[in-house]
């Protein structure tokens, strides 16, 4: 098992000294928590890495000027004493050299909020939270299984912003993965009992496993379709374009199964999974451009915006994942698809995506289209006009969206359908004509009711 530890640095006059931290009976003394629990785990067949999040304001603590840390010292001093430009430039050149580094596989430097030796530090908390998030999301692919948030290091703005960033973590990782088989990394927090100035004790390390719950809703509306991919790449028309785009037909896609159309999914099809994440690899990358330009002061993103083209890529990469696991496809309208294989495939989707009552109402809708084309001597192969079964006085009449909705997207006056033996199959036909008698596309007016009631 493959295994991350977050911990937020320490740097005091205490860095240097080890602490007894006791887990499951057995002692280890290290300057941090992380430490400890990382060599637990390593005893017990458990690959796990330490995390260190640095705030980059940690050097700028007057009362370390005079402390002894050895070669360290010389570091802190030079920090302290040269221009600040010149550290906040490059800061982990600073942290790669820490009393502990050898203990550390990786670590972060985060924005700061406050002010510390006169460097009024203008990190904005949202900003932090993506900040870690992010990193979290990279070290995704290494096949994370646990992720530890270790809160030892005190309860400050720092923890809560560790904590926020591992919450978004785990619904981005839940929203990602449905398949059974699919690993969503178990969330675990730690924390020692509170440590005091007194050498002979031990303290115990305590572990909680955390639970956030992610359900199928969507992050964005119709409305935000535009709206996010303008906020994010105002600039950058191509980049904008793109995100708009994969945006609309997640939220297409996304409406057809929580609203019970499982037609539309065959109808308007789905991007690749690597397309789409390729998309949110670059997502992360323009958001650490904008909060590294400056260790100064971060850029203040905003948090509803990214989030939700964060979270709504990671869904769609998740249902891309699903579809191709069932082999659905972008169909060809001429063949339509059997009713038998719909109902099929989606009991199993619903069930995945904990919608089981839409496996009822489209059982039901399948089996009244069934038994009525059953009754009626169709020639074979040749496809007719769904309405015509139900209702013979249909001239005149144009597609309803709430008969649409209301009987699985099998709505009589844009749905058609064809016998073959004993196998039913449906498509969408191309045009329907409107209220002014011009024609018109089935399938933009299916996109459009789509968005509206995603």
């Amino acid at each position: 098992m493959n295994s991350l530890i977050y911990q937020i640095g320490r740097l005091d006059r205490n860095i240097i000294k080890k602490q007894k931290f006791t887990i499951e009976g057995k002692t280890r003394s290290k300057q941090l928590s992380s430490f400890a629990l990382k060599e637990h785990l390593k005893e017990n067949g458990e690959q796990a890495k330490v995390i260190l999040v640095y705030p980059v304001s940690l050097p700028f603590n007057r009362t370390l000027e005079n402390a002894n840390f050895g070669d360290f010292s010389r570091s802190l001093k030079a920090v302290l004493r040269n221009p600040k430009e010149e550290y906040l430039s490059n800061p982990k050149n600073f942290f790669s050299n820490m009393p502990y580094s050898s203990e550390v596989d990786d670590f972060i430097v985060i924005h700061s909020i406050g002010e510390y030796a006169g460097i009024n530090f203008q990190g904005k908390f949202n900003d932090i939270v993506f900040e870690i998030a992010l990193d979290m999301i990279e070290r995704y692919n290494e096949e994370i299984e646990r992720i530890y948030v270790d809160i030892s290091s005190g309860l400050n703005i720092y923890v809560s912003a560790l904590l926020e960033a591992v919450r978004f973590f785990s619904i981005w990782a839940t929203l990602k993965n449905w398949l059974p088989e699919a690993k969503r990394p178990e969330i675990w927090i730690t924390f020692s009992d509170p440590i005091l100035d007194n050498e002979a004790a031990e303290y115990q390390l305590h572990r909680e496993k955390l639970e956030f719950k992610a359900f199928f809703a969507s992050p964005i509306n119709k409305e935000d379709i535009n709206n996010v991919a303008k906020k994010i790449y105002e600039d950058d028309r191509s980049k904008k374009r793109k995100l708009s785009s994969l945006l609309e037909n997640f939220l297409v896609i996304f409406s057809a199964i929580k609203n019970n159309i499982p037609l539309a999914v065959y109808l308007f099809g789905y991007e690749d999974g690597e397309v789409i994440d390729e998309t949110s690899r670059t997502l992360i990358e323009d958001m650490k451009k904008k909060l590294y330009d400056s260790y100064a002061a971060s850029p203040n993103l905003d948090k509803n915006t990214y989030s939700k083209g964060l979270l709504s890529l990671a869904f769609y990469s998740g249902i891309a994942e699903v579809f191709w696991h069932y082999q659905i496809k972008n169909h060809d309208e001429d063949d339509g698809i059997d009713l038998d294989e719909l109902k099929r495939i989606f009991d199993d989707l619903y069930s995945l995506f904990s919608l089981k009552p839409n496996n009822v109402f489209l059982g039901n809708e399948i089996s009244n289209t069934k038994r009525i084309m059953g009754k009626i001597n169709i020639e074979d192969s040749t496809w007719h006009l769904l309405i015509k079964f139900h209702n013979k006085e249909y001239e005149g009449r144009t597609p309803d969206k709430r008969n649409f909705f209301a009987h699985s997207g099998l709505e009589g006056l844009v749905t058609e359908m064809k016998k073959e033996k004993d196998k039913f199959f449906v498509r969408y036909t191309r045009e329907y004509t409107d209220k002014s008698g011009n024609k018109k596309s089935v399938k933009n007016l299916i996109r459009e009711w789509l968005k509206e009631e995603a």
